[in-house]
C-alpha cells in the first residue's frame, strides 16, 4: 500500500507544476465537493492542492555525482497538535539514468519519492499540553511560512513533542541544581572548562539537529543531536498525564566534526 501511494505521489509531483490553476479555482472546495468531481477534475485538483503547498526547489546543485539522483521538495509549514511545535514533510523526488553510464549528458527520468518529516519549536512546548481540535493544531499563525532554519528530525510527532518536553526539563534541573547525575567524561573537556556549563549552552533548542532513540531501543533514553555536541538524557517518564519527567542522567559526548 505505501509503496502504491509514494508511485502515486511520485507521478503528481512530476506533472503538478505543469497544471496551472485557473482564475477562479483557488476557493478551497467542501468534502462534498471534493466528492463529487469527475476523476479527470478530482486528478487536476489533487495536483493543484499538491503544488500549493509545496516550496521552491531553488537552484539543483551538482553534489558529489555526476548525474541527478534526488530532488529535495519541502512543503509549506504547519502545524501539530501540540502547541508550539511546527512541522514540514520533506519529499525527496527520486531520478535514475536511461543510459548505462555515468555522465551529466545522460538523460533523466523520475521514478519515485521518499518522504520525511522535520520539526520546529516556535514557544513553549509544555507537557500535558495538546488540542484536539483540527483548526487549532494545522493552522497556528506561528507555524506559518517559517523559514529553513532551527528544523530537526524525529521519528514521529509525539517523539519529537516528548523530546523537547524532556530537553527542557533537563535544562531547567541543570539550571537549578536539582539535577541528577551529569556526566561530560565522554567529552573530555579540558580541565578549566565546566561541564555543567558547556551542557547549559549546548541544549538551546536551536541547536537541535535530531532526537532518537537509544541503542538498543530504551523507553526513557533519548539521545540529541546538538550539533557540535551529542547528549544522552535518562529519564523515568510515560509521557502524557504522568507528571513532568524524572531526570535520571545526562551524558555529554563530543564534539562533533561538523563538515559545511
Amino acid at each position: 500500500m505505501r509503496a502504491e501511494f509514494l508511485t502515486c505521489l511520485a507521478v503528481i509531483l512530476t506533472t503538478s507544476l505543469a497544471a496551472p490553476a485557473a482564475a477562479g479555482d483557488d476557493a478551497p472546495l467542501t468534502s462534498r465537493q471534493m466528492r463529487a468531481l469527475s476523476a479527470q477534475k478530482a486528478n487536476r485538483q489533487v495536483r493543484r492542492d499538491l503544488n500549493s503547498i509545496l516550496k521552491g526547489t531553488g537552484k539543483i546543485a551538482r553534489g558529489n555525482r555526476a548525474a541527478v539522483s534526488t530532488v529535495w521538495i519541502q512543503t509549506k509549514s504547519y502545524g501539530t497538535q501540540f502547541p508550539g511545535l511546527c512541522r514540514s514533510d520533506n519529499l525527496f523526488l527520486k531520478y535514475n539514468q536511461l543510459e548505462d553510464r555515468p555522465s551529466e549528458d545522460s538523460p533523466i527520468r523520475p521514478y519515485g519519492v521518499e518522504s520525511t518529516a522535520s520539526y520546529r519549536v516556535v514557544g513553549a512546548v509544555r507537557q500535558k499540553d495538546w488540542k484536539y481540535s483540527r483548526q487549532e493544531t494545522t493552522w497556528q499563525p506561528a507555524c506559518a511560512d517559517l523559514n529553513d532554519e532551527h528544523w530537526f528530525s524525529a521519528s514521529n510527532v509525539v517523539d519529537a513533542y516528548e523530546g523537547v518536553v524532556v530537553l527542557r526539563e533537563a535544562t531547567t534541573r541543570l539550571k537549578t541544581d536539582t539535577s541528577p547525575v551529569f556526566d561530560c567524561t565522554k567529552a573530555n573537556l579540558p580541565k578549566d572548562r565546566d561541564c555543567k556549563q558547556t551542557m547549559l549552552a549546548a541544549m538551546a533548542v536551536a541547536n537541535l539537529n535530531s532526537i532518537d532513540a537509544c541503542e538498543p531501543a530504551a523507553t526513557h533514553c533519548r539521545h540529541y543531536d546538538l550539533g557540535e555536541w551529542t547528549m544522552t538524557i535518562l529519564t523515568d517518564w510515560s509521557g502524557g498525564d504522568a507528571g513532568p519527567p524524572r531526570i535520571e542522567k545526562i551524558e555529554l559526548d563530543g564534539p562533533n566534526i561538523i563538515v559545511t
